[in-house]
């Protein structure tokens, strides 16, 4: 991860990785998995609690799930004191560890719903398909690449039917249309189901720019939404937003009676987005590697030839600026002793671009594909009608080493000429 340390990590409930975590990462939320705990507890309470068992489950569950620190802190002194669970050990170490598992204290943090029991379950049943006591660690490695590779193209398919498939808006909002055109369909289901749920809850202002948003059905409690039109900025007390990365039902009721068109799009995170890799801005993907800009250096010299033979002043402009471009490049310094010889993996194919022709009538071409091979700026030539007129541009090129500009010769050159070298002219040095 490049040095970089996770933001949350979830693991087992294990002291040993607790007191790591907390030494070498101490930005990171760790959690523990709800699955795990249970699991444990399953093993001595239900001899302690005897037929109370299912019960208290079910309370414990309820706890788990509560909103607020506050309701979860007065809840589980009333459940200890129900069940008589002030002496039972793991009971007093689990409430010590609360920060660690509960929900009300993990809202704040994004677990991509991992913390959800039905997800612990799942990735644990299918771990045990393929680990047992007598695994060997390189073959349990093959072992999951096998199932990741296959998953991903059943993946694939389930995308390409996603998309044959038609999205039903549902409410008519404003919202859910934009909505539609920007989230996967996984996340618009998700948001869906909660704009469903909004007019059941009544919204009122309380303060400026802060809402009590309940259901019609209760008289007390709640949660506190702020909306603030002016910066775009939204919360609500529940944490939805921040746990999941989909807005809740709270929040779109505000939106929804304060007329607003479409979800601000600081609330739409890219993981939720249904954009392709190709959108994002080529030149600032850390992460390609150098293949890949070869091709994208490739396309943008076939989009500049192409652009710059519309007009002459465009092609002036061209031609000025990617010599300028080329002789920095040039000036950048070179791969330390050894590097020449790493492979790079380059595309098989080379771009031959139009012919150039330089001020001596010598016709080049430039290549672009291979590092180690020369790519010559001279003057582009191409005839070709245009309006019933043969087009054969003659460019001058200087061949001084400080201007190498175009529209002039050595004989002419505003820099090499003057008395006194111009620092404007020489900036681009």
């Amino acid at each position: 991860m490049n040095g970089k340390a996770p933001q949350t990590l979830l693991t087992d409930q294990n002291i040993w990785l607790k007191e790591a975590v907390a030494v070498e990462m101490p930005e990171t939320k760790h959690a523990v998995y709800i699955w795990h705990i249970l699991a444990k507890l399953s093993d001595s309470l239900p001899t302690f609690l005897g037929s109370s068992y299912d019960d208290w489950k079910a309370e414990f569950y309820r706890l788990y799930n509560l909103e607020l620190e506050e309701d979860f802190e007065e809840e589980w002194s009333k459940m200890v004191n129900k069940y008589g669970l002030h002496e039972y050990k793991h009971i007093t170490s689990l409430y010590a560890l609360r920060t660690f598992w509960a929900l009300p204290f993990l809202r704040h943090y994004f677990f991509a719903g991992l913390l959800s029991p039905c997800q612990s379950e799942a990735i644990n049943a299918f771990i045990q398909r393929i680990l047992s006591a007598q695994s060997q660690l390189d073959r349990f490695v093959e072992r999951v690449a096998e199932i990741v590779e296959f998953n991903d193209r059943a993946a694939t398919k389930q995308k390409m039917q996603r998309k044959l498939q038609k999205i039903c808006l549902k409410t008519g909002s404003p919202i859910e249309s934009h909505a539609a055109t920007v989230l996967t369909p996984y996340a618009f289901g998700k948001l869906q189901e909660e704009l469903l749920m909004a007019p059941q809850y009544a919204s009122l202002l309380v303060d400026e720019g802060c809402f009590q948003v309940k259901h019609h059905t209760e008289t007390d409690g709640g949660c506190k939404v702020i909306w603030i039109p002016c910066q775009e900025h939204i919360s609500c007390s529940c944490r939805q937003f921040e746990f999941s990365g989909i807005l809740c039902r709270h929040v779109l009721r505000v939106l929804s009676t304060d007329n607003c068109f479409q979800i601000p799009d600081q609330y739409l995170p890219i993981r939720w987005r249904n954009v392709t890799s190709a959108s994002t801005n080529p030149l600032r993907t850390t992460t390609r590697d150098r293949s890949e800009k070869i091709q994208l250096l490739e396309s943008m010299a076939s989009a500049l030839v192409s652009e710059s033979l519309e007009t002459e002043e465009r092609l002036d402009v061209a031609c000025e600026q990617v010599a300028m471009v080329l002789n920095h490049v040039k000036d950048l310094p070179r791969p330390i002793h050894g590097m020449d010889d790493i492979a790079y993996a380059c595309p098989s194919h080379s771009l031959i671009l139009p012919e150039v022709e330089d001020t001596d009538g010598i016709v080049q071409s430039i290549t672009v594909g291979n590092s180690h091979e020369s790519f010559t700026l001279g003057k582009l030539k191409e005839r070709r009608p245009r309006d019933g007129v043969d087009v054969s541009r003659k460019r001058r090129h200087c061949s001084e080493p400080c201007c190498r500009h175009f529209g002039h010769d050595a004989s002419s050159c505003p820099i090499m000429g003057s008395d006194t070298l111009n620092a404007e002219l020489l900036g681009y040095l």
